[in-house]
């Protein structure tokens, strides 16, 4: 009995909390954006809500930087994963290895046309 009553005493707090974050969108166009970005400015991200549904969260550029910089770890991660799955998975066989000549000869492209293309910039 105790232990369910302290479960529920914490999901309670913890939906608290959750609670204190978010904002009705309608308090943007009530003159209350200043009041949000104080709140965000002092470490409290807030979630904004449009009818009961969440449409945006509002954080610190240093914590967006975070998050960018942990979403990226993230993807090199699962990269190096896929990379070492398929090396664990390849038996050394080269022999359907092509060249960069034989690979441009078959798709029927020449260094000349590769040349002349427009640089692209990948992130």
């Amino acid at each position: 009995m105790r232990s369910r009553m302290h479960k529920e005493g914490i999901m309670a707090q913890a939906a608290s909390s959750v609670l204190d974050y978010i904002v009705p969108a309608s308090d943007l166009n009530h003159g209350k954006a200043a009041q949000i970005i104080n709140r965000v400015q002092v470490g409290s991200p807030v979630i904004i809500v449009k009818r009961s549904v969440p449409t945006a969260v509002v954080i610190t550029p240093e914590e967006y930087r975070e998050y960018e910089r942990l979403r990226e770890a993230r993807e090199d991660a699962a990269d190096l994963a896929l990379a070492e799955e398929r090396l664990a998975r390849w038996n050394g066989d080269t022999s359907k290895l092509k060249t960069h000549e034989e690979l441009m000869e078959e798709l029927g492209i020449s260094q000349e046309e590769v040349d002349a293309m427009p640089e692209v910039e990948f992130e």
